[in-house]
């Protein structure tokens, strides 16, 4: 019988951290589900923190060459048996009753999406974070990524090969794409506790990256420039100028520049 989970991890050189991730998954209350680690080129003792571990939910997969982190879940959800899809970084952590959670609100659902709240730190301090609701997204989506990180997301595996998984070729925001695509079918659930917790020893998150977030709003710009409202591209166009300027690309920076000037001039003489 298929699990009614299939919980991705991808990872590369993770091999410090990994294993309170995979404990987290291991350790839950619920227990029908496959975990699937995907290593994608690691050169670290990755595969051997893998391969240690002794449980037959446990799959391991390791790419033959390099993919990015959208490549590496999509290369999970390909293998995956279960009905529904869960993703977790390679640094975060669940709490021990997340899929019990999440299967109490999904398990008389075809098909639907849910996340829930989460602990985040904050100067050395941990917080609670529960300000999501359930509904339509659409909207604010375009705005900004409300329901933050793939760690506290769960979708069905039907739903999210209708929109063909991970877009690969973004670097970053590919979280928020995926969102977007699938708020466009149905509406998300919310669980309003903190069910996962966002780790602050990970120094190579790409949240700090600014290449990479440079990368992930210009093709952010690029997909959805004609959907988006104008308050939403007036927000995004001085993200863009602010990173552009921060990489010393001062050509781009007053393109954008140019571009949020018309979006002010239109939205005020209209």
């Amino acid at each position: 019988m298929s699990p009614f989970f299939s919980i991705i991890i991808p990872t590369f050189n993770r091999a410090t951290v990994l294993k309170q991730s995979v404990d987290s998954v291991l350790f839950q209350t619920f227990t029908d589900f496959e975990l699937i680690i995907v290593d994608d080129g690691s050169v670290d003792n990755t595969d051997k923190i893998v391969t240690s571990i002794k449980d037959s939910r446990v799959v391991y997969i390791k790419n033959t060459r390099t993919k990015g982190a959208c490549g590496a879940r999509n290369t999970g959800a390909i293998k995956a048996k279960g009905k529904w899809l869960a993703f977790l970084d390679s640094d975060d952590t669940w709490e021990c009753d997340k899929l019990k959670k999440m299967h109490e609100r999904l398990r008389y659902m075809e098909k639907g999406a849910c996340y829930s709240g989460y602990f985040r730190f904050r100067n050395g301090i941990k917080e609670s974070i529960v300000d999501g609701v359930s509904g339509d997204h659409l909207k604010d989506l375009y705005y900004s990524n409300i329901v933050r990180g793939l760690s506290l997301f769960v979708v069905d595996k039907f739903s999210f090969w209708k929109i063909s998984g991970f877009d690969e070729s973004f670097r970053s925001k590919q979280d928020l794409d995926l969102y977007i695509r699938l708020a466009k079918l149905f509406p998300f659930e919310y669980i309003k506790e903190p069910l996962v917790t966002f780790n602050p020893y990970s120094n190579n998150r790409i949240t700090l990256d600014l290449s990479a977030r440079l990368e992930g709003y210009l093709a952010f710009h690029d997909k959805y420039w004609k959907e988006v409202p104008y308050e939403a591209k007036e927000r995004h166009l001085k993200l863009l100028i602010h990173y552009s300027f921060q990489k010393k690309n001062y050509s781009r920076a007053i393109k954008f520049f140019m571009e949020w000037l018309k979006i002010k001039f239109f939205k005020y003489s209209g």
